[in-house]
């Protein structure tokens, strides 16, 4: 690694981070801080609503993003600036979110002019989601508390450089 360079971990989180809170007005909070609102924090992520994005090029992988039903429905109406948003608004938001988020991380693994080309978002399942899981991607996960609910990145990754 370089140095100086953040760790995927920071990258992603400073990432997400800056995403959620220009794109959709939501905030980090901790954990107990949700709790006290009466957010359950123990949520599953297979109960949760997801998108992935794919990518190729300097290295190959995949960004799932889940949102709890909180989040899920906050996102829409709060890039939207309406209170309500119908089911593809809210997955449309939940696609450009992980859009977003993706294509600032891939960055990290450009390396000699090498670049990672995006593929289109789209809603996920745990099958999509198997494909990455089988050994011969890395991957990092990060949970992230918002003021409007719980976001899970998931960042499979294959790069020989790194």
């Amino acid at each position: 690694m370089i140095a100086n360079k953040k760790s995927i971990q920071d990258f992603v989180k400073d990432v997400v981070y800056q995403t959620l809170e220009v794109t959709c007005y939501m905030f980090p909070v901790e954990a107990d801080e949700l709790e006290d609102m009466g957010v359950d924090t123990n949520v599953n992520e297979d109960d949760m609503t997801t998108s992935v994005v794919t990518f190729q090029g300097a290295a190959e992988g995949a960004l799932f993003i889940s949102a709890n039903d909180d989040l899920y429905h906050a996102l829409a109406a709060n890039m939207l600036g309406e209170s309500t948003a119908n089911q593809d608004e809210k997955e449309a938001a939940l696609c450009e979110i992980a859009n977003i988020i993706c294509g600032n991380i891939v960055p990290y693994f450009a390396m000699n002019d090498e670049i990672c080309k995006i593929n289109p978002p789209q809603m996920s399942n745990q099958k999509v989601r198997g494909n990455y899981q089988k050994g011969i991607y890395q991957n990092e996960y990060l949970r992230v508390y918002t003021d409007e609910g719980i976001v899970d990145i998931s960042i499979y990754f294959n790069n020989s450089i790194r």
